[in-house]
């Protein structure tokens, strides 16, 4: 054998040497060593994965350290981690969950550095994970600053096992109750809020479900405070539910100022919608409680004056009962009040208004107040008063001869009706002209010249017939009447004119 073997074969034993001895170390390591590809999956696991995950070297490769993790930790340390792979860069101290074989819960720190090809492609992660669920971190100094942070903090703060039992209560939460924490840890929750019991058993329930709770805000029995909830499910390493980690946070304040800028958004919003002239407010008894200054130039009374009830004073006399009887009805069954009344003007005198409210009310339907407006509508009222003149007036011109100013024959036809039925009723005679004397009398004192009569002026002719019942019992109605008596005057005018005929009637 030559030098030159014997030199390799000493160099390839000196390497076999240097492997076993990295083989022990990374073996031997108190530290689990990895490595991930660019898609996060272990190419390489050390033995250390029997330890921290009870799960051997083959049974992890080709998994990503995710799939060990809960889920909702696999979210969180999931972005964490895509986040520093896209920078290529090392990591340390990333803590994280993982769920070992059994089923049990290991808390694991873990770092690591980048890996690239001889090309200087990215090709994964190399890293060290290391057991921190049995690491002595100082734990009596950290419970010390655990427990005073709890204990002072100035939110109600609580544990509360699946039994809804109090296991434990900060100082905050025992004063709200009345109560020392060792008064209160260990009974149950009913004996204090039995109000908040429907709210802990809706989180149980979706923590069971694995689903998210909800924040819930909670009165006190006093209901003089409110408060906001957030409650988490607490587990064991196992995934069990244990209970429910509370928050409590008073936030009465900020439900006062909720409901005052409510109530004001309220206020604005019904002013504005009823106001086209005067916005004014009452109480639910009906008293006047805000005027509007306009008011005071319309009626010349001070907004002092105008309050409560004394702008009634104000109203027309002949309008005032009415419309305190319409005001007392909206009060008693909440309905709108719409009234027009006449307000004494201090510069138009008696001067018509609108008068609208509304109620505004509560979720259990009280009232809380009234809104309303007074709006001037006089020009309006005087309008409508000329038009039910104007149409008086084309009523009487409807039943009105133009020429004589007499009722015409629809009059006619609607009297003579009325007299027919009664003269049935009374067995009464009845007799029908188709012009009555005094009209006769009127045409002959005008001297109304016509040319085309052999008179040289209007004169009249009369047709007449009588009606008794007792002898003309086949007239069942005033139109034969009216027949009897046209051709009687038709008789009259063919005669000669001037002169009256009487028509008589059938049996």
């Amino acid at each position: 054998m030559t030098d030159y073997d014997n030199r390799e074969k000493s160099a390839d034993i000196a390497l076999l040497k240097e492997m076993n001895s990295l083989r022990d170390i990374i073996e031997n390591n108190s530290d689990w060593i990895w490595e991930v590809d660019v898609t996060g999956r272990y190419t390489f696991s050390s033995a250390k994965s029997i330890e921290l995950l009870g799960r051997l070297p083959h049974e992890v490769i080709g998994k990503t350290p995710f799939d060990f993790m809960p889920k909702d930790e696999a979210h969180r340390v999931g972005k964490l981690f895509a986040e520093i792979a896209a920078e290529r860069i090392p990591f340390a101290g990333l803590q994280n969950r993982n769920i070992r074989a059994d089923g049990s819960e290991v808390l694991i720190e873990s770092s690591g550095i980048p890996l690239f090809d001889h090309n200087g492609e990215f090709k994964g992660y190399r890293g060290i994970d290391r057991n921190l669920s049995n690491l002595p971190y100082n734990a009596s100094q950290r419970l010390f600053e655990l427990e005073s942070i709890y204990s002072s903090a100035p939110a109600g703060l609580c544990f509360i096992d699946t039994a809804l039992h109090y296991l434990t209560v900060n100082d905050y939460l025992a004063e709200l109750l009345g109560k020392k924490t060792v008064e209160v840890n260990g009974h149950k929750v009913a004996d204090f809020l039995p109000g908040i019991i429907p709210i802990l058993q809706s989180a149980l329930l979706k923590a069971y479900c694995n689903d998210s709770i909800p924040d819930a805000e909670f009165q006190m029995p006093d209901k003089q405070r409110v408060f906001f909830m957030r409650i988490n499910a607490a587990r064991y390493p196992s995934g069990q539910v244990s209970g429910l980690s509370v928050a409590m946070i008073d936030i009465s304040a900020l439900k006062k100022m909720e409901e005052k800028l409510r109530s004001s958004k309220q206020h604005y919003r019904n002013m504005v919608e009823l106001n086209p002239q005067i916005p004014w407010t009452a109480s639910p008894d009906g008293m006047i409680t805000n005027v509007s200054s306009r008011f005071e130039k319309i009626t010349g009374l001070t907004r002092e004056e105008a309050l409560a009830d004394r702008w009634l004073r104000t109203i027309h006399a002949d309008d005032r009962h009415p419309t305190l009887i319409s005001w007392e009805h909206s009060l008693q069954t909440h309905d709108p009040l719409d009234v027009e009344i006449r307000f004494c003007h201090v510069e138009k005198g008696w001067n018509w208004m609108r008068i609208r409210a509304v109620p505004s009310v509560d979720e259990h339907g009280n009232v809380e107040c009234w809104y309303g407006t007074a709006e001037d509508i006089h020009e309006r009222k005087l309008l409508e008063l000329k038009l039910i003149k104007a149409n008086r007036r084309l009523e009487i011109q409807a039943r009105t001869d133009s020429l004589t100013k007499l009722p015409n024959r629809r009059e006619f036809k609607k009297v003579l009706a009325h007299e027919f039925m009664r003269a049935r009723r009374s067995a009464s005679p009845l007799a029908v002209l188709m012009v009555a004397e005094h009209i006769l009398q009127s045409i002959r004192a005008m001297g109304i010249k016509h040319s085309e009569s052999k008179f040289r002026k209007v004169t009249i002719s009369l047709g007449v017939t009588v009606y008794q019942s007792h002898l003309h019992s086949s007239i069942t109605d005033q139109s034969d009447l009216m027949l009897a008596a046209d051709q009687a005057l038709y008789y009259s005018k063919k005669n000669g004119r001037n002169q009256f005929n009487l028509a008589e009637l059938p049996c």
